[in-house]
């Protein structure tokens, strides 16, 4: 269910009261009209319905009210809240390589589509755009914040600033790694990679994946990772494009884990 993300509680009255950007987005993309009622992504991260009982086109503003249902006493009614989407199995963090144009901004917007917890842009020796841009992480955070009132998403994707590969092995990888998080980097090669199945056969809690840029990881790079303990990840299919080959191992990280208990590998591999 597609959601609206609110920066502010609702008032001791149950209304929030919008303007500007916000205003924009529920008349003119959700199409807004009094009466009509939508989820409501609360900071505190609880889902509540509530409905537009006034909006002014002149002043840019519209408030929307929260909405109860009956209980069984007739004088009691409570808040109307939603269903949020089972939980994932497992986290997914993304460390992806930038890419050149905007096929950065196609991968975050996905990936928190998605329902990936962490993003961690890598400034790569093989991306073309090498240059922190100030400009950069803010239409980050507006693309994540978009995919997510749009996907219905209830996971709160976190974007970390781009960097390269050794400093985010120092500082941003080290906190996320435990005994139940498992590491893998994917490779066009096949070799000695391991299969998807074997990579999750442990049923982590946590995945982190390193998909490269144009020209893949660097030689130097992939030395770097392996120290560090990442799996080669192969996936036996096509030659997937930079931009592909994140949202496919994303999905495929997903299925195979929350399907975990429906499979099982032979106990020769496993």
């Amino acid at each position: 269910m597609k959601q609206f993300i609110s920066e502010a509680e609702p008032d001791r009255n149950g209304t929030l009261t919008l303007t500007g950007k916000a205003f924009t987005y529920l008349r003119k993309v959700r199409r807004m009209r009094e009466g009509d009622s939508l989820s409501v992504l609360l900071p505190g991260g609880r889902s509540v319905m509530m409905g537009a009982d006034w909006i002014d086109d002149g002043k840019r503003e519209i408030r929307l009210r929260l909405q109860t249902v009956p209980q069984q006493d007739e004088n009691t009614a409570a808040t109307a809240t939603v269903e949020s989407p089972a939980a994932a199995q497992t986290e997914i963090i993304l460390l992806q390589w930038i890419l050149k144009g905007a096929k950065t901004d196609t991968i975050v917007r996905q990936a928190a589509e998605a329902g990936v917890h962490i993003i961690v842009p890598v400034i790569g020796e093989f991306s073309v755009a090498r240059k922190k841009n100030p400009a950069q992480q803010e239409r980050f955070r507006r693309i994540i914040k978009e995919a997510r009132q749009q996907s219905g998403s209830p996971i709160d994707t976190r974007i970390t600033e781009p960097a390269p590969l050794s400093a985010v092995m120092q500082h941003t990888v080290p906190p996320l790694l435990g005994s139940g998080t498992v590491c893998g980097m994917c490779s066009e090669a096949a070799g000695t990679a391991l299969s998807v199945h074997t990579f999750l056969a442990a049923k982590p809690g946590r995945i982190m994946l390193a998909i490269g840029a144009e020209g893949g990881i660097s030689p130097a790079e992939t030395a770097m990772l392996a120290a560090a303990g990442f799996k080669t990840i192969h996936f036996n299919t096509n030659v997937l494009r930079a931009e592909t080959a994140a949202l496919y191992a994303v999905a495929a990280m997903q299925t195979i884990r929350n399907e975990a208990d429906q499979w099982q590998l032979p106990a020769s591999i496993s």
